[in-house]
């Protein structure tokens, strides 16, 4: 339990300095952060409660409702050039990772991402999708597949070669997870590699149903 605690206030302090130092350009759907840190919310320090009577009646012209976010879909293409999508998986967990062979810090997660793979590979409900960027020149499918081969990682590969997931996406930075709810709405976004020991945090956390959507 203290190493898992431990585990989350280095990544509050990675993410700090990541975005403190504009490291990455990244916007959310909504066009501003909604819990971008895979941190779990509820394992997150509370900050002053800003909710007050005067603040409430201050805001009484702008009621709006605030509403979970929906996880843009895209179509990508497995080995057998077949489309897959987010929306294939309602019902599961998702874990959306953006990578490419040519990115070193995607590299250094990947051993993370393959033994959590293999942990999860029997469990119905969750599915992990590795979306490479496949643009055609930089980064190829044939590129792609040999790191994944020389390397024995397990693990299917789908490739954006449309552009659809980085596109809707906003990926402008690799690697970038994402995590999807059984009923498609985000619940937290990476933008930047991330160790093992933080993934099966957060697997366990969505598994174990605690993650709640972040409202905007």
């Amino acid at each position: 339990m203290e190493n898992k605690k431990t585990a989350l206030i280095l990544l509050c302090a990675a993410l700090a300095a990541l975005l403190g130092g504009g490291a990455y350009l990244y916007q959310t759907f909504s066009g501003e952060y909604a819990n971008p840190s895979l941190v779990p919310p509820a394992a997150q320090e509370e900050g002053p409660v800003a909710d007050t009577q005067e603040g409430s009646a201050a805001e009484g012209e702008d009621s709006t409702e605030k509403k979970p976010i929906p996880a843009p879909d895209f179509v990508v293409y497995n080995a057998d050039g077949e489309e897959v999508s987010p929306s294939d998986y309602l019902g599961k967990y998702l874990v959306i990772n953006f990578w490419a062979s040519w990115c070193g810090p995607c590299k250094s997660e990947m051993p993370a991402f393959n033994a959590v793979i293999g942990q999860y590979k029997d469990n119905e409900d969750i599915a992990f999708l590795m979306v490479n960027m496949t643009d055609g020149q930089r980064e190829t499918q044939e590129s792609a597949q040999a790191l994944v081969e020389e390397n024995g990682w397990e693990m299917d590969i789908l490739f954006d070669t449309d552009f659809s997931a980085a596109t809707n996406y906003n990926v402008y930075g690799l690697p970038t997870t994402v995590l999807v709810d059984k009923e498609g709405y985000l619940l937290a976004i990476q933008p930047s590699a991330i160790s093992q020991e933080i993934l099966e945090s957060a697997v366990e956390t969505m598994l174990a149903d605690e993650w709640e959507r972040p409202l905007v």
